[in-house]
């Protein structure tokens, strides 16, 4: 894919980064999500080295970055550190489309330890705060989420020096958030919750096919499965019995888009043992059995940016 093509949001298999098309050639993405078509309506708990700004531009979502929660309306927008854990969700069924820029800082830094790296870059992406809110009801955070629009808008036209557009609009995003977000406090560092719930995860996203205990997942994260237990109810308000059926579904809803694999495959693949337990836990989160909905993404294929997400 050539850069500048506006794409539907795709999360790695483990969901821990959103690989950047050409990371030498321009290091950012950019993501148009309707998360009504997402499995479970959501886009999932992930992270990813890079930092995200994203702007609800129909209906609005609850976005969860760590153990913090904000509800966005259309215009609201929200700049995601490095690293953190986020995910988007519905609320009460209603509409939810975003736009979304996954860029890396060496973007706007330029030259390695380059003034724009050490005076405005490095703070923020040290500091403590994991997450700025732009409501839009301040004019800086106004001007915020229109210069990440005015980003969205130059990726997608790919007019002559669309590059160039990019990279001045999120410059003037980033500056607007470095001048009024809180002070920078000393080296961020993950807390004990959020560095636990990454190792868990992981075990996850590596073990998904197969049978797993909730004392392996534990033992991932040097925790027992009280503590286990705990730490995702605290962090993502599940229980990690939920995650994995999502996650497994997720997978399974991929490969039902994606290959022509027969269901039972598709559900053994995912680590579901019973063919009919896939199929009714499939429609729970989706709406749709596992053919209807492989034949519902065969009939309707996802146009430029837009489908079926996270």
């Amino acid at each position: 894919m050539i850069p500048g093509q506006i794409r539907d949001l795709q999360l790695s298999e483990d969901h821990r980064q959103l690989d950047l098309d050409n990371p030498h050639v321009f290091p950012c993405s950019c993501y148009n999500v309707d998360v009504r078509l997402n499995v479970a309506q959501e886009v999932p708990w992930h992270w990813h080295e890079e930092v995200e700004a994203m702007t609800i531009v129909e209906g609005r979502g609850m976005v969860r970055v760590n153990t913090d929660t904000w509800l966005l309306e259309t215009g609201d927008g929200m700049l995601i550190n490095s690293s953190a854990l986020h995910s988007v969700q519905l609320i009460d069924g209603g509409a939810c489309r975003l736009h979304s820029l996954v860029f890396s800082a060496d973007l706007l830094a330029g030259t390695p330890g380059s003034v724009f790296e050490q005076r405005y870059l490095q703070p923020m992406l040290r500091s403590p705060t994991r997450a700025l809110p732009l409501f839009g009801n301040t004019p800086w955070q106004r001007q915020a989420t229109d210069a990440l629009e005015e980003a969205y808008h130059a990726f997608a036209e790919e007019t002559f020096g669309w590059e160039f557009s990019v990279r001045a609009a999120l410059g003037r995003l980033w500056i607007l958030a470095a001048e009024h977000a809180a002070p920078a406090g000393p080296v961020m560092e993950e807390n004990n919750d959020t560095r636990r719930l990454k190792e868990m995860l992981r075990c996850f996203h590596e073990n998904y096919d197969r049978a797993i205990s909730l004392e392996e997942v534990a033992a991932a994260a040097n925790v027992g499965k009280r503590e286990c237990l705990r730490c995702f109810q605290r962090t993502i308000g599940i229980t990690p019995i939920q995650y994995l059926l999502r996650y497994r579904i997720r997978q399974a809803s991929r490969l039902l888009a994606q290959t022509d694999l027969p269901v039972t495959e598709v559900a053994l693949r995912c680590g579901f043992e019973s063919p009919s337990y896939f199929a009714q836990a499939f429609r729970r989160l989706t709406g749709r059995t596992p053919r209807d909905y492989r034949r519902y993404f065969s009939d309707n294929p996802p146009a430029n940016g837009e489908g079926e997400g996270g």
